[in-house]
């Protein structure tokens, strides 16, 4: 409204403006005012109304018969001006209209994302942060924007990322950037949280990180009850040998309490109370061993001395197997040891042996070995 109402005036100003003005021209502002408009369509339909009334104004201009052809002139490139003018401005309303949209579906997707998404400028300073990123580390939007975002980060890691990001920057050197990987993350509380992080890099005058983060806290717990899982039914399998062997136990010792009962001799009573103590002894390591072998625990690697682990279990892996297979265990690294947590290297074992025996059927031989040999050898590069 504004913009025809500013139309109307040049028409009637056009009246009074001196001999060869190309007076018209002051249509082009009009339209150009037309671009704040919130319909696409009003640049065009304005410079329509804009044309019109320059030519009625070229026409009905009092010199217009002194003028001639010069008032057509300047009315016709002043239209071509004009319609120049317009389609222009709606070509920035719909270049700004098609950002606007894509803008707000980034922004849709963004904030309904499962994973968090975090932006930095090559400072390290927060740009944005969507919401799963807030759910994930406890910050709002307004804590975090403009922080540094080592502050998500738990010592050392804190403390060593501008350090990281400066050499990035100087030597192109890649860590985390264009490869995904497992990190630790801080949370307000200080609490720290898994996480599996990726980094891409953008920006057109000004380099920009993106970090996609996805918390592994779920995934960690289903892991340990998975691993809880197994070593349940690994205790199922074990069930029958441990019941054997705590029945041969039992009847050793009732054997035991009927002869010293009957005997009158003290030596013997003696001798008899010491076989009961050891199958006692014998019992007690069985359960030591169940227990130790069931309770659920965090992940804490740690050296292990692999040989004594594999030894430790020997009586258990025979306990698995038939009598119609044959265990054979082959130790030849009695130094070596394995970064691991020790759990989770006697699961892998009754896991391993579990699997060989059904794989095998109803007879077999299941070989357990370990050697000391280096990556060349046997094909994996390095030293």
């Amino acid at each position: 409204l504004v913009a025809i109402v500013a139309a109307l005036l040049v028409f009637v100003t056009g009246f009074s403006s001196p001999t060869g003005v190309a007076h018209a021209i002051l249509y082009v502002p009009v339209v150009v005012a037309s671009m704040w408009s919130t319909r696409r369509s009003d640049p065009l339909m304005l410079a329509g109304l804009c044309t019109a009334l320059a030519a009625v104004g070229a026409e009905l201009h009092p010199e217009a018969e002194s003028l001639g052809v010069h008032v057509w002139i300047n009315t016709a490139l002043a239209g071509l001006a004009i319609w120049i003018t317009a389609a222009g401005v709606r070509l920035r309303m719909s270049t700004e209209q098609e950002l606007r949209e894509n803008e707000e579906e980034m922004r849709a997707v963004l904030n309904t994302a499962i994973d968090g998404v975090i932006t930095s400028d090559e400072w390290g300073v927060i740009t944005s942060i969507n919401p799963a990123a807030e759910e994930i580390f406890g910050y709002s939007h307004g804590e975090l924007s403009g922080a540094n975002i080592s502050v998500l980060m738990p010592s050392p890691f804190s403390e060593e990322h501008d350090a990281y990001v400066k050499r990035y920057l100087k030597t192109g050197e890649k860590k985390i950037i264009g490869v995904g990987r497992e990190v630790v993350g801080l949370r307000k509380d200080g609490e720290e949280v898994p996480l599996e992080l990726g980094v891409s890099e953008w920006g057109d005058g000004g380099r920009r990180f993106t970090a996609i983060l996805r918390d592994l806290t779920d995934r960690r717990r289903l892991e340990a009850e998975i691993r809880q899982g197994q070593k349940l039914e690994a205790i199922g399998q074990l069930a029958g040998g441990i019941a054997h062997d705590f029945n041969n136990l039992l009847m050793g010792v009732i054997g035991c309490c009927r002869i010293a009962r009957s005997s009158e001799n003290t030596e013997e009573i003696k001798a008899q109370v010491i076989e009961v103590h050891g199958a006692a002894e014998r019992g007690a390591v069985l359960t030591r061993q169940l227990l130790n072998f069931s309770r659920r625990k965090d992940l804490s690697p740690e050296p292990v001395l692999i040989d004594e682990v594999i030894t430790r279990l020997k009586d258990m892996h025979a306990r698995l197997l038939t009598e119609n297979f044959d265990l054979h265990i082959d130790l030849q690294a009695p130094s070596a040891r394995v970064l691991i947590d020790p759990g989770q290297v006697e699961q892998i074992l009754m896991n391993l042996a579990i699997n060989g025996r059904d794989a095998l059927g109803e007879r077999g031989h299941l070989r357990v070995e370990t050697a000391v040999e280096s990556c060349e050898e046997i094909g994996l590069g390095g030293g």
